[in-house]
């Protein structure tokens, strides 16, 4: 991860000497993110996940984004500090993986991120439509399942064209198929566009429309206030 750290050692230039205390800084904040936000992160999303799925019933939509959210997170926790532990991530020689497991931290890391990024941009359109129609119930609560479905089967599908590019970079030698697909920048910007930038996109607009609301009455508003009976 550190580019910095594969320059030649024997280099005694100033950036070279920049580029060591960059990644000495690195790896202690990665360790800093072991000791602690790792730990705290994990009993988070554990706690959160438990106390929900116990109380199924009771659930709201919004409680199943964070589940979801949770659930990813716990991914992220598992995935994370293996990438830290290795040697290309920090000055620590932890253990080492091949190929194959690499990708797997990879598809695990973009699927999780993406249903993250996912999460949030449902939940904030859902909640800008409940503000804005108070007495209409989302259509969403009666479809935890196939929201769920789509949360993660997007994430996947988003991910897929990145990954395909990355798997066919490493075995491009054996498929003469996979010698034509090794734009890995063009397959990262597809993947950064429709995963996380319109997302964040809807977010905010999301965000202002609440916003918009917070400052004006809804139309139901007016009328529930009008036709209600005063006693």
């Amino acid at each position: 991860m550190w580019i910095c750290l594969i320059h030649n050692e024997t280099d005694a230039s100033v950036d070279f000497q920049l580029c060591q205390d960059l990644g000495l800084i690195l790896s202690v904040v990665s360790l800093i993110y072991l000791l602690v936000c790792f730990p705290l992160g994990l009993c988070y999303n554990v706690l959160l996940v438990v106390v929900n799925l116990s109380n199924k019933v009771s659930m709201t939509m919004p409680d199943v984004y964070f589940v979801n959210m949770a659930i990813a997170g716990l991914v992220l926790n598992l995935v994370v500090p293996m990438e830290l532990l290795d040697a290309t991530f920090t000055r620590w020689n932890a253990w080492e993986y091949n190929d194959e497991v690499h990708i797997t931290l990879l598809i695990l890391f973009n699927i999780s991120s993406l249903v993250i990024m996912y999460s949030t941009t449902l939940l904030s359109l859902d909640y800008y439509i409940e503000r804005a129609l108070p007495r209409t119930y989302m259509s969403s609560v009666y479809n935890t399942k196939h929201v769920c479905g789509f949360i993660w089967g997007g994430a996947v599908l988003t991910s897929f064209s990145s990954l395909l590019f990355y798997v066919c970079n490493h075995i491009s030698t054996k498929m003469v198929e996979c010698s034509k697909m090794q734009n890995k920048e063009a397959a990262d910007a597809i993947m950064m566009f429709i995963g996380y930038a319109v997302p964040a996109v809807a977010v905010l607009y999301a965000f202002v429309l609440i916003l918009r609301i917070r400052k004006e009455s809804t139309p139901l508003d007016q009328d529930s206030a009008r036709l209600g009976p005063s006693i």
